[in-house]
């Protein structure tokens, strides 16, 4: 997205909205954890992207450590300097429908707005405990016949169906 030609043709479709997660392993606990490293400067490019398409709203997710980075303060002055209410949240993914404790930082951008335009909705649709991979699978069928097979094949573990999984992916 640093290529100036791809930045023009997201700015020629004039969208209403941009959903982006810039690479997040230079802030990471678990990545290295040095800004320098080269990922962190697109952060600034999906901020470039931002204010010079002007979407009516934007929503950029990444670990809550970015909080604790001077990149930050500097991409929320110049989505505020190009006319942007801003609502952030750290959110628990496992709160929010999905069977992981994974902690992620959202904002979002809406332009025109005042600040903390959605905080309200933001704080009220979490569930009150986490979900667990059971609650999340139990709608799908084969659940059991997949369960039953890998309790077979003595090389797969198979995480508690009761338990919030760290680092699930599906």
């Amino acid at each position: 997205m640093a290529d100036e030609s791809a930045q023009a043709n997201i700015k020629e479709m004039k969208p209403d909205i941009i959903i982006g997660g810039p690479p997040c392993q230079d802030f990471s606990s678990a990545g290295h954890r040095n800004v320098n490293l080269g990922r962190a400067v697109l952060t600034k490019t999906y901020c470039d992207i931002i204010t010079s398409t002007l979407p009516r709203y934007f929503v950029m997710e990444n670990v809550p450590e970015i909080t604790k980075k001077g990149i930050l303060v500097e991409i929320l002055e110049r989505f505020k300097e190009a006319g942007y209410g801003l609502a952030s949240m750290i959110l628990d993914a496992s709160l929010c429908g999905v069977p992981q404790s994974r902690k992620r930082y959202v904002l979002i951008g809406c332009l025109g707005a005042e600040d903390d335009f959605m905080q309200d909705f933001l704080e009220t649709y979490f569930t009150d405990e986490p979900i667990t991979m059971r609650q999340y699978f139990k709608r799908r069928v084969r659940l059991c016949a997949i369960l039953r097979e890998a309790a077979c094949d003595k090389r797969c573990t198979i995480p508690s169906l009761f338990a919030v999984v760290r680092g699930f992916r599906e």
